[in-house]
């Protein structure tokens, strides 16, 4: 409990201060003390079912509480039948443009230039192409997605999100508010978790928004170990097949890496829904924080409502500011080191 006070005053200084918690020796030296006192532990398998154990009361009891992997969910999907084939994706979205993250940048790109670009680049986290081509939403979507949907049965997710890319890409351990009912479509991905009682061991940083977090908490990974503390925390793994489902909580911190042969495309899609309830179930603290940035940032927005297509333009705007703001800290790309504290 001391370690989780004294984080959380430093991540307030960090928010609402012009304090930085990551370039602060003060918080890296109580950081250090804290991970010291811990003792290794062993990896922990996440837990699993089937889709004919995946009812809709089982799924409403884990939100905010735990991961779930639901084996096979979306096996005879259209999209885990064809997106694996860079040629359908070029005959038929060549010249959409995409958010994707390079060893050096962020921005937009066609997905011509994603497929021409030796695998450089990542999509991590495309949200308008789903607005520009809503045919895509449908071919991730089947009867168990929607029993296990969170809120109102049969509502759709507030924004759907492309993450596609080769082997030994990623991303290091972040989390957000949002809970995340996460589709693997072609490839394999590999996932580790962390509960929200780990954040004062990850050297934890909220973004300015408020609504996502980063750490420089390193996975061990393909072409590099990971940060010394890595073994001393509470974590789960799995490893998803194309057509598993993961239940993604909000607050729980995550990393990834994609699993393939060198020449295969590693496909997943993210589903995003707001509970507040789960989230602050999850971890009140971080929760409050979100709500107090939410309504300043009302008071400085006062626009109306957006259409899908603005929200989803704006939400990848904040992707793209919460990586600049962080030096890519979040991206793991195959060809490069990411950078331990």
């Amino acid at each position: 409990m001391f370690d989780r006070i004294v984080t959380n005053l430093f991540l307030l200084a960090d928010c609402f201060t012009r304090f930085s918690i990551f370039d602060s020796p003060r918080f890296a030296a109580f950081h250090a003390r804290a991970v010291a006192r811990r003792a290794a532990r062993p990896e922990l398998p996440l837990p699993e079912i089937g889709t004919a154990q995946a009812s809709r009361d089982q799924a409403l009891k884990l939100y905010g509480r735990h991961p779930l992997v639901i084996r096979g969910a979306l096996t005879q999907a259209d999209s885990v039948q064809h997106w694996n084939d860079p040629q359908w994706w070029m005959q038929r979205y060549s010249d959409e443009r995409v958010l994707c993250t390079s060893p050096t940048d962020t921005g937009g790109f066609k997905l011509s230039e994603f497929f021409g670009s030796q695998r450089k680049l990542y999509v991590q986290g495309a949200t308008a192409l789903f607005e520009h081509r809503p045919e895509l939403k449908n071919m991730v979507e089947n009867e168990v997605t929607r029993r296990v949907a969170p809120g109102k049965e049969g509502a759709p997710p507030i924004f759907y999100q492309l993450f596609m890319g080769w082997k030994n890409q990623g991303s290091t351990v972040h989390c957000a508010i949002g809970l995340n009912v996460f589709r693997q479509i072609a490839g394999r991905k590999r996932w580790y978790f962390f509960p929200p009682s780990q954040t004062p061991y990850v050297f934890p940083k909220l973004y300015d928004s408020g609504f996502s977090a980063t750490s420089r908490t390193v996975q061990h990974h393909a072409r590099g170990t990971g940060v010394p503390w890595f073994d001393k925390l509470e974590r789960y793994s799995t490893v998803l097949e194309p057509g598993d489902v993961l239940i993604v909580p909000p607050w729980w911190w995550h990393c990834v890496e994609n699993e393939a042969g060198d020449d295969d495309l590693v496909i997943g899609v993210a589903t995003r829904y707001g509970s507040a309830k789960a989230a602050i179930r999850a971890d009140f603290f971080k929760s409050m924080v979100s709500v107090i940035k939410a309504r300043a940032m009302r008071k400085q927005h006062k626009d109306g409502e957006l259409t899908s297509l603005q929200a989803a333009l704006a939400f990848e705007a904040k992707l793209t500011g919460n990586r600049n703001e962080t030096a890519q800290q979040l991206t793991l790309h195959s060809d490069q080191q990411a950078a331990a504290a």
